[in-house]
């Protein structure tokens, strides 16, 4: 995980690139406890996602084979997932599939990230809530650079990022979000909920509330020039963070700066964008 710091810039809204999975599902592994790590008896989250890290059984887990990996939960299994081993590290393709976001939740207590999407891999996660996350940098998402990340009807809520993205940091990969709630996420200095500091990110009918930070209560979007490359205030030449946010309802989120989204960058002074801190946009 990088540490660059970065310029101030202006808003960028674009988004160049599909973030879709195929529906062909290879290989479906059903997690069957509540448990983390789990127990060579029970395949647990966490083993189910290194079995298709690895292509290998894991514990009760059948192995992924690389082709769509799906992870599913058995029937009835509601409560909540604490982790107790530090985060979710998502090293191959894979989608998530949650039984609803009001029957089961994952829950870092506070002790870690949940999710570290790592370089190259895309990801998909649905029907689930993450709460408890606490990282310097993406409390409930980390994504690297390269990689790319689908959520839908998610709620990502009680997140704490130190640095950028309460819930989401955006570190060079690609983000979509679809029908989504964004509550209580917190950071230090971007982006409450989803800091785009290199990359791109589209969010879509979604609902942003009580999210704070010191640039961008809600979303916080950077043009990323690395330390060094020019004077202070210089634009970088070329664009390289992206963010569009339609159909969505971002209110009463709070920031220094911007309350509802911020431009540029926060290193615990002052940005150059402000906006209202309560903000429909358009097509809902």
């Amino acid at each position: 995980m990088s540490g660059s710091k970065y310029q101030r810039s202006q808003l960028a809204l674009a988004i160049t690139s599909s973030l879709a999975i195929s529906a062909t599902h290879a290989a479906t592994i059903t997690v069957d406890t509540l448990d983390d790590p789990g127990t060579v008896d029970n395949c647990s989250l966490r083993s189910a996602i290194t079995a298709v890290n690895t292509q290998a059984i894991i514990n009760a887990c059948y192995a992924g084979d690389g082709l769509n990996d799906e992870i599913g939960f058995e029937p009835g299994l509601t409560g909540t997932i604490n982790l107790s081993d530090g985060p979710l590290a998502l090293e191959a393709d894979v989608i998530i599939t949650g039984p609803g976001a009001e029957n089961l939740q994952i829950d870092a207590g506070g002790n870690s990230g949940i999710f570290e999407v790592y370089d190259e891999v895309v990801a998909q996660a649905s029907d689930l809530t993450l709460t408890g996350g606490y990282a310097s940098y993406g409390g409930a998402f980390y994504l690297q650079a390269g990689s790319r990340l689908n959520l839908y009807d998610m709620v990502i809520e009680g997140n704490q990022a130190t640095g950028n993205g309460g819930a989401i940091e955006v570190f060079g990969g690609e983000l979509y979000v679809l029908d989504s709630t964004f509550s209580n996420n917190s950071a230090g200095n971007n982006g409450g909920a989803i800091a785009v500091t290199r990359g791109e990110a589209l969010v879509s009918g979604s609902y942003f509330t009580g999210n704070s930070a010191e640039l961008g209560g809600a979303v916080q979007v950077n043009f990323f020039a690395e330390e060094g490359t020019g004077p202070v205030g210089d634009l970088p030449a070329a664009l390289e963070a992206k963010l569009v946010v339609e159909s969505s309802t971002l209110t009463t989120n709070m920031a220094t700066y911007g309350g509802a989204a911020g431009a540029g960058y926060a290193y615990g002074g002052g940005p150059v964008e402000t906006s209202s801190n309560s903000k429909r946009t358009g097509g809902s």
